[in-house]
């Protein structure tokens, strides 16, 4: 509890400096975390900690104007993570893990900006997808701290036309060098949304997570016609490709959004999905249906909120040959941005093993019980 304390009161105080020092354009924010987990979780990729925890993330934002009318920027994240107080990864042996990332840096003007780190590639950016494509794989990347690969990017916008290029900036030894040239472009004409990207096939190889070495096209059309959004996209590598439409349409308080995909031989089956989304007054439900690369996928989303500032949960969800994960949780809101959950999950398909969380709110595996503070 201790550390937990500690590191709130730095927050609070980097929030007042903040305050009075407004004029040099510097904002602190952050997140505190302090929770108990009943279940360690060994899965590749899990957390691994059986009992407390905690974590604390403090924003930092900063902007000046310049002369010239251009305005320099530049935010990170500073984030203390321990993974369980009676580990050997603990406090007292000194070994809580402390970095700096989401670090973005941009030059911008009313119409232009350049942009350097964790931040999209210009196809990521402009990309609009018609559901689960399978050849729709661009690089939507962003930085990897520990070989310095990151994203250049320049974007600009003319009236209802924007458009992006971007490098992906990677590191091979002691040398750092551009590749990837990706663009894309949107443009709004007469109710009609038009998006378009490109990506060059990497030559170096890069350690951001979401990568994709291919040469990647894709071109979307969005429109809406008879009460509904649609969404008609067409998109090819260097192996396969994929054509698929997308429509949503709200119907009082349920909204129901589907999506079909054809994907050629190289894709393998067709991929589609239904959601259905009902939302009046204290009670939300979704239930989602999907058919991707022929493995059935069911779930349902509940929330209830009782007015007094706490809301129950629940959920449930099948894939086909894997089992059921269910979570059930209540949160209730303390006030000043504090927060209370308990929740129960239990999981039986690899995905959700193998990354502790289980749900559309992403709860751990096990029982928890976590407060949680926003400065």
């Amino acid at each position: 509890m201790k550390s937990i304390l500690l590191t709130t009161t730095a927050l609070v105080a980097f929030a007042g400096a903040a305050v009075a020092d407004g004029h040099t354009g510097v904002s602190f924010s952050g997140t505190a975390n302090l929770g108990y987990n009943d279940e360690a979780n060994t899965a590749a990729g899990a957390d691994d900690y059986n009992g407390f925890y905690f974590d604390t993330t403090l924003t930092v934002k900063g902007a000046t104007e310049l002369d010239n009318g251009v305005t320099a920027s530049a935010q990170f994240n500073i984030d203390i993570q321990e993974d369980g107080l009676g580990s050997a990864n603990s406090v007292a042996d000194g070994n809580t893990a402390l970095n700096a990332d989401d670090f973005v840096m941009a030059l911008s003007t009313e119409s232009a900006t350049l942009t350097f780190g964790d931040t999209a590639t210009a196809a990521g950016k402009m990309w609009v997808s018609a559901g689960d494509m399978e050849s729709d794989g661009f690089t939507t990347a962003a930085f990897d701290a520990a070989e310095a690969d990151a994203v250049l990017r320049g974007d600009v916008t003319m009236g209802d036309v924007s458009a992006s290029v971007s490098y992906v900036i990677v590191t091979t030894g002691t040398e750092q060098e551009i590749d990837q040239l990706s663009f894309g472009v949107k443009a709004a004409v007469a109710g009609v949304t038009i998006s378009a990207a490109y990506e060059e096939a990497t030559t170096k190889q890069t350690e951001l997570d979401d990568a994709n070495n291919d040469e990647i096209f894709g071109l979307s059309v969005g429109f809406a016609a008879a009460g509904a959004n649609f969404t008609v996209a067409y998109a090819e590598d260097e192996n396969s490709q994929s054509t698929g439409v997308k429509a949503s349409m709200p119907v009082g308080p349920v909204t129901v959004t589907g999506y079909y995909v054809d994907e050629n031989a190289g894709n393998g089956d067709a991929n589609l999905g239904v959601n259905v989304k009902y939302s009046a007054d204290a009670l939300t439900v979704a239930v989602d249906y999907q058919d991707d690369q022929g493995t059935t996928k069911v779930g349902i989303d509940g929330s209830y909120d009782l007015g007094n500032g706490l809301t129950i949960l629940a959920g449930a969800f099948d894939q086909e040959t894997q089992g059921t994960d269910t979570y059930v949780a209540a949160a209730y809101d303390l006030g000043g941005g504090a927060a209370l959950l308990v929740s129960y999950a239990d999981a039986e398909t690899t995905d959700a093993l193998a990354d502790d969380e289980v749900g559309g709110p992403d709860y751990q595996v096990g029982t928890t019980v976590a407060v949680s503070f926003k400065f």
